[in-house]
């Protein structure tokens, strides 16, 4: 775990090698059309706007719907001990041109140089390969800047376009099974891929 953190640290924060890694900010990642940057407070009304729909909700196991006042708020507070404590990092994913919030990508339940990558988009903003390219882009960065060697994904059997997505950025799949996550009030089936960077896979 602590290697995700190291590895950034002593590879792009030579000069203050002796800084607490606990202070190193989190860091902003860009693609062609993409910016994936740390939430802001003055982004919550933008996320309740996004999330605030059964067509985005469904596709989780995590969003709640109708979505509860305040909520987007406290989950974004929350970012920065996820952060510190090496347990997740999560990017708002805006437009390059217009620095317009359309939703979120992580990496999540970081452990032992392994960590699940999760993201949600806004309804209008999906079919455009905005999730393909932003995976890509925090795949590359959680290999190269973070040094993680493994990462898991998994999808609802309800929503293949996440397993297309997964797919193009290099995920392969590996399993099927019934489970219960999150909010899920039963189990349902679920898809799971696992990505391995190349210069790893024998």
């Amino acid at each position: 775990m602590a290697s995700l953190f190291s590895h950034f640290f002593s590879r792009h924060l030579p000069r203050i090698a002796r800084r607490s890694v606990r202070q190193v900010s989190q860091p902003v990642m860009y693609s062609e059309r993409l910016i994936l940057r740390p939430f802001l407070l003055s982004d919550a009304d933008v996320v309740t706007y996004l999330v605030n729909t059964s067509l985005v909700a469904d596709m989780t196991a995590s969003i709640p719907h109708p979505y509860p006042e305040g909520l987007s708020a406290r989950w974004i507070e929350s970012h920065l001990e996820g952060w510190q404590a090496r347990r997740f990092i999560c990017f708002a994913v805006e437009l390059k041109q217009t620095r317009q919030l359309i939703g979120s990508i992580s990496l999540m339940n970081i452990h032992d140089d392994q960590a699940e990558l999760g993201y949600w988009y806004g309804v209008d903003f999906w079919r455009q390969g905005f999730a393909t390219e932003a995976a890509k882009r925090l795949v590359c960065g959680a290999c190269s800047d973070f040094g993680l060697k493994r990462l898991t994904a998994r999808h609802l059997d309800r929503n293949p376009a996440s397993g297309n997505v997964l797919k193009k950025v290099g995920f392969a799949y590996q399993s099927s099974e019934m489970q219960q996550l999150g909010l899920m009030t039963c189990e349902e089936l679920m898809h799971l891929y696992v990505y391995q960077p190349p210069f790893l896979v024998t």
